[in-house]
């Protein structure tokens, strides 16, 4: 018996291709919302769980550095600190990898590879000397568009008008972030995509725990998430990974990380995406 998209005259299904623009909407995931899972356990990320999530190698030693989003067909939404300063990534030493869950089984059979032609770091960029660091955003333009795919997804970004964008940065609101960072301090990154469910923290909150660290927060273009006993935290090797919010069933984009004061003991900060949704849009939408 012929199969049924072949009857309706519609090509036949191929997870590499994109049949009639299906997974052209943002935001739109597998993952089962509103489910916790303790980092205590290492959850793993399941497979489609969050499509857009990019991992960074550095091109000459193979190794993973950083993450970042597909927000575009072929751009990438990551932290300005994986490539200012010292053993950072650059430019020509950058592979971009989509379509990860676990780094080594789905390498060699999923995974679409890119290299970078522009990385574009916000010009206000700076790292302070007490630890912070601020305008933590940067944009990289990739070789080609990915084919998107049930693995292979684009991800909201969230309002640019603050109003609006505050419903998503809220206590009362639980985030996602993902990443292949180390799963304690020092230890080793890990080779599944691991996930957590973290809350935005009141601003007031996460000045009072940083002015403690001797960190002085800008809370205009950053936030706090987690928990401040450090229990929920992304780690090193997280640098660039986005924290995300689901509001009717699309997955919008309100951080990404940035630093703290040491994985694992209190809130981690992070960049507020909606301040630099205007920055972004004028630079992929040239």
């Amino acid at each position: 018996m012929p199969k049924i998209p072949e009857l309706m005259g519609a090509p036949p299904l191929n997870p590499t291709k994109d049949p009639l623009g299906a997974y052209e909407e943002c935001g739109k995931s597998k993952h089962p919302s509103g489910t916790s899972r303790n980092v205590s356990s290492e959850p793993e990320a399941g497979s489609g769980d969050w499509p857009w999530q990019a991992a960074l190698y550095d091109a000459h030693t193979n190794e993973i550095v950083c993450g970042g989003s597909l927000i575009h067909k072929n751009w990438i939404l990551t932290a300005a600190r994986c490539f200012i300063g010292e053993n950072t990534l650059s430019q020509n030493g950058t592979t971009v990898y989509l379509g990860l869950t676990h780094r080594l089984r789905d390498m060699h059979f999923r995974a679409q590879e890119f290299n970078v032609i522009e990385v574009i770091t916000h010009p206000k960029y700076i790292k302070k000397l007490d630890g912070g660091e601020h305008n933590d955003i940067a944009l990289l333009r990739l070789d080609r568009e990915a084919r998107l795919n049930p693995f292979v997804r684009t991800v909201c970004l969230p309002p640019s008008h603050q109003s609006r964008a505050n419903w998503y940065v809220n206590p009362r609101r639980m985030a996602f972030v993902t990443g292949w960072g180390r799963t304690s301090f020092n230890g080793q990154n890990s080779f599944a995509l691991m996930e957590i469910m973290i809350p935005p923290v009141l601003d007031s909150s996460c000045r009072r725990v940083m002015n403690k660290k001797g960190i002085a927060m800008e809370t205009t273009t950053e936030f706090c998430a987690g928990s401040e006993n450090g229990m929920h935290d992304a780690c090193q090797g997280d640098s660039g990974d986005p924290l995300v919010v689901q509001r009717l069933e699309k997955y919008r984009q309100i951080g990404i990380v940035s630093y703290g004061a040491r994985c694992g003991e209190t809130y981690g900060v992070y960049t507020r995406v909606s301040h630099y949704v205007d920055w972004i849009e004028g630079i992929i939408n040239e």
